[in-house]
């Protein structure tokens, strides 16, 4: 392992956030992984094992955000594929997919399959065989039209919250030592919210 070099990891810490891919706990690895396990940006990856009897994370869906290349998943996450006969209805899919796997009826699928006593394994076949109604070609490229913008600005939303944590973290406890001035503050916040 290593914080500033090699491939970026996607464990079992990158779902701990609910809603939100947790990218500060993607990890860095120098060593060799499988091509299988490669992702990239956009890829659906799901969370196959949970450690905690709660059952939280267990089945939770993801997008492989943007920046994070070259990526591989660990053996505690899968990669859902679906198969189609253009990318583009591919990449529709995967997000009817993300909005399907957060549904009750897969929640309850994902933990009717877990097995295991103190660490819950999903078994490939709870998803690869699950059932879901896929809408026709069209309806899932309109579906894909209308919510990848909106993934987006979500994904922009966090990076610009992260940004701005980050920016308060360093500038509090200057203005609180008295090191820093409101008005010099308020530049920086400004600068770094434009």
């Amino acid at each position: 392992m290593s914080d500033t070099d090699g491939a970026y990891m996607f464990n079992l810490g990158c779902f701990n956030a609910h809603r939100v891919f947790a990218t500060e706990r993607v990890k860095r690895y120098t060593g060799e992984y499988r091509p299988r396990h490669e992702v990239v940006p956009g890829d659906l990856i799901m969370a196959n094992t949970d450690m905690t009897q709660a059952r939280d994370i267990l089945g939770r869906p993801a997008f492989v955000p943007d920046g994070f290349e070259p990526g591989f998943i660990s053996h505690h996450v899968f990669k859902v594929v679906p198969k189609a006969r253009t990318s583009e209805v591919a990449e529709a899919i995967r997000v009817y997919l993300l909005f399907a796997f957060q549904q009750p009826a897969f929640r309850e699928r994902a933990i009717g399959f877990a097995t295991g006593t103190t660490v819950l394994a999903l078994p490939p076949a709870a998803v690869g065989e699950c059932p879901v109604c896929r809408p026709g070609d069209d309806t899932l490229l309109l579906f894909a039209s209308r919510v990848v913008p909106l993934l987006r600005r979500v994904r922009e939303n966090e990076r610009l919250a992260n940004q701005l944590t980050e920016l308060r973290d360093a500038l509090l406890p200057r203005l609180i030592s008295g090191k820093l001035r409101l008005p010099e503050a308020q530049e920086q916040l400004e600068g770094a919210a434009a």
